[in-house]
């Protein structure tokens, strides 16, 4: 379990230097929903009972975008799919772009961790070393 808390604790540590671009993702994937969602349903929603909704397409949107692809609902004319086409092409922009920083601050916050544990325990070390030498010391002169 406590292997556990201390990779939780490294990845809050990380999220939490790192709501900028959390901020940064959660915006333009949210601006993308409400656009393609809304191109989508004017473009299919004549012709595809299932983008008869503004609501119904942003979930297909969100399921493109995910990369989940239920396959409950999917474009059939063209236009449509070049949308689709689209709409997947910027998710990988939307969501690679903030990624790579987000974990990019996840591996500079472990190393920084790892860093620290490292020197508290080389203190410790010094410490008990120093104190080995001063009773081994103290033990000599009492003699």
């Amino acid at each position: 379990l406590s292997l556990f808390d201390f990779h939780i604790k490294i990845i809050f540590l990380a999220l939490s230097t790192s709501v900028s671009e959390l901020f940064f993702l959660i915006f333009f994937w949210s601006i993308a929903i409400i656009f393609f969602g809304s191109l989508i349903h004017y473009t299919e929603g004549n012709t595809n009972n299932n983008f008869d909704s503004i609501p119904r397409s942003a979930w297909w949107v969100v399921v493109t975008m995910s990369s989940v692809g239920y396959g409950d609902c999917y474009p059939t004319t063209w236009k449509g799919k070049v949308i689709g086409s689209l709409c997947i092409m910027s998710c990988m922009l939307v969501l690679a772009l903030p990624m790579t920083v987000i974990i990019s601050k996840v591996t500079r916050t472990y190393h920084a961790y790892i860093q620290k544990e490292n020197r508290i325990e080389l203190r410790r070390q010094m410490v008990s070393s120093k104190q080995t030498e001063s009773s081994n010391h103290n033990d000599s002169t009492a003699v």
